[in-house]
């Protein structure tokens, strides 16, 4: 048998007084968490805000050092510029510097071109010079009859000039003759 010295009373003050201790000491921890939670949340702001503030900083520094560089900027990008056109052109295999080769080749020496003029269709018109009235005789000779070398085979083509017309003539103070000329350019793919 047992017998109970403390009376039932007392027993449940006991019981609540531990309850009580173990309730305050969970509390206790809980919000001890809970303080050091907010804490470090707090730290995390203020440095996460301090470090925006500095990079922000940053930020206007570097945009006032490439303000000075704008200039070269705009250099940089026209000669990339360039740079993308002439790799254009030499992509097209230099089909109008043949062109011009071929045009220097066809061309008696006594003619001299004054001016040039070429459409998308290959309509060719021109101003021109020659030393007599025989020159225009050996230009129209010279372009009717002048075929272009395909540089691969080395082979003659066509003619690279077709309707090869002469219109008014004139002299000039050094009796040397004026003329104009239209010509039909018969390789198109230049």
């Amino acid at each position: 048998m047992k017998i109970n010295l403390i009376p039932e009373v007392r027993q449940e003050q006991l019981k609540a007084q531990k309850t009580n201790t173990i309730v305050t000491t969970v509390v206790i921890i809980v919000a001890s968490i809970l303080v050091g939670v907010i804490f470090l949340i707090g730290a995390m702001y203020i440095a996460r805000t301090t470090i925006i503030n500095q990079n922000n900083a940053s930020i206007v520094t570097l945009n006032q050092k490439l303000k000075a560089l704008a200039p070269l900027e705009k250099t940089v990008l026209n000669v990339q510029e360039g740079i993308k056109d002439v790799k254009d052109i030499l992509a097209t295999d230099n089909k109008w510097g043949n062109f011009f080769s071929d045009l220097e080749k066809a061309t008696p020496d006594d003619i001299r071109f004054k001016s040039l003029n070429i459409t998308a269709d290959g309509k060719i018109s021109a101003s021109l010079e020659g030393k007599e009235v025989g020159s225009i005789d050996r230009f129209i000779t010279a372009f009717s009859q002048y075929k272009r070398k395909d540089t691969v085979t080395n082979t003659e083509k066509g003619n690279l000039f077709s309707d090869v017309k002469v219109s008014g003539y004139s002299t000039n103070e050094s009796d040397h003759v004026l003329f104009s000329a239209t010509l039909t350019l018969n390789d198109k793919e230049l």
